[in-house]
Order: C-alpha cells, then structure tokens, then sequence
C-alpha cells in the first residue's frame, strides 16, 4: 500500500480522536453547539519541525535552531524512528475527512484567505512520517484558535504502531502551547 494511502488511512480513521483533543473555542463562539473548524486541504505541506525552529532567536554560541531540530528529533526518535533534517515526509491533499461524528462540521479547505470568520479553529497537519521497517509512523498536527484578533492553539504529535493490517493509536504528546 502506497505510504499517501496509509496516511490517509490513519487521518480518517482518527479523526474522531483528532478533532475530540482540540482546545477549541470559548463558549461564546457556539453556534447551535458546534464551532467553525477549517482543515486545511494539503497535509504535510509544511515542516513543523523546521518552521519551529527556525522561528527560534539565535543567540551568540548558543546554536538555538540547530539545538530545537535536535530536540524534536531525539523526541521523536525514542519511539524508534530514525528521523533527521534530511528527513522527508509526506504530503498529499486530503479528500474528504471521516464522516465520524465529531468531524462532520469540518470543513475542507484550499486557502486560508477564504476564511471570513472572526472565530474559528484550523487545523493542519504537518509532519507525516511513515516507517514500514519498524511498523510505526507519527503525525504532526497544528492548532490554531482565531477569536477576535487573538490567536492561540497547541501543537501535537500522535503515534501509531501497525499491528496486522490495521494502524492502532499509540499515544500522544504535546509539542507545543501558545
């Protein structure tokens, strides 16, 4: 199976899973009990890993940047993978997204400029990786809360471990909080 398949596998089948850990917005953004979720269209896109770091002040003798990539790599590296910068992950356009009950109000889209709501929840994600030799793979996924002119969110990172022919839900860790 084709490693764009098997990403988008693990996306739909937990996207129940990904949209029930957001943050969200504050209850004066509910309409009718839900709230505005956009996810964007091209996954993996971007490196979280690379835009985070080098978003880093670099200060004299401290090799900030190059100490950030360390740091998500040795993180992500304890679960058994092998990644660096010379890694390359996966990208390709979501579809559709599941139909599970949590994710129904998401809303696919191309271009973040056709938002025209003071209010809402993005979602991207970034990083896919995938790694057949040890069955395993992880997902970067942002998350970011626009409310009137304040933005917010949080950054996590999901596991997953192969186990037969199906892709199981390891565990999660959040990477970053704004």
């Amino acid at each position: 199976m084709k490693d764009e398949t098997v990403g988008k596998e693990i996306i739909d089948e937990n996207a129940d899973r990904f949209i029930s850990n957001m943050y969200g917005l504050p209850s004066q953004y509910h309409k009718d009990g839900t709230f505005p979720v956009f996810l964007l269209k091209k996954a993996g896109k971007t490196d979280f890993f690379k835009e985070q770091c080098e978003s880093v002040i670099e200060i004299d003798g401290l090799n900030s940047v190059e100490n950030c990539r360390k740091d998500y790599f040795t993180l992500v590296n304890k679960e058994g993978f092998h990644i660096n910068e010379n890694t390359k992950y996966l990208s390709f356009d979501l579809t559709n997204f599941s139909k599970e009950s949590s994710a129904k109000k998401v809303q696919i889209i191309e271009d973040e400029s056709v938002i025209k709501l003071n209010a809402y929840v993005q979602l991207k994600f970034s990083n896919i990786y995938i790694d057949h030799s040890i069955n395993k793979a992880f997902i970067v996924l942002e998350e970011n809360v626009f409310t009137k002119g304040r933005y917010g969110g949080k950054v996590d990172i999901y596991f997953f471990t192969k186990k037969k022919d199906k892709w199981i839900f390891d565990k999660k860790l959040m990477l970053l909080t704004a």
